[in-house]
């Protein structure tokens, strides 16, 4: 029997997150290309808790609901016609995500006449130097 599926990509995004003493993570930034125009696209983006269970670490002052947005990362659109974005986390918002907490991360488009898709998520690990 036929199926149909419509899946965003997955992509795993690893990175270091502060420890203790320190004043944040590292900068994580990487590039997305559509190769598609994405002229006028308005873009949505995040990173959410999905676990707090079985997980060393965590601690006061961390988002631990769950589903609750963590992180938001910034979208920079580098060339629309092209479809080429950038994906990143400055050093503050990694630095306030724990390794102990289990996380997934989406990225998601709407056109200008109100078409959503997500095109990219995947699970979050945050990893300790």
């Amino acid at each position: 029997m036929p199926t149909f599926s419509q899946l965003p990509g997955d992509l795993t995004v690893t990175f270091v997150g502060g420890t203790i003493g320190s004043a944040g993570g590292d900068e994580v930034n990487f590039p997305i290309d559509l190769d598609v125009d994405c002229t006028g696209y308005a873009w949505t983006a995040g990173i959410y808790v999905v676990s707090t269970a079985g997980f060393a670490g965590g601690g006061s002052g961390l988002v631990t609901t769950i589903g609750a947005i963590a992180a938001t990362p910034t979208i920079t659109v580098t060339n629309a016609a092209n479809g080429l974005l950038t994906w990143g986390l400055n050093e503050t918002q990694t630095g306030a995500l724990s390794s102990g907490i289990k996380y997934r991360h989406f990225l998601r488009y709407q056109t200008s006449a109100g078409f959503t898709r997500t095109i990219v998520s995947g699970d979050v690990i945050v990893k300790a130097p």
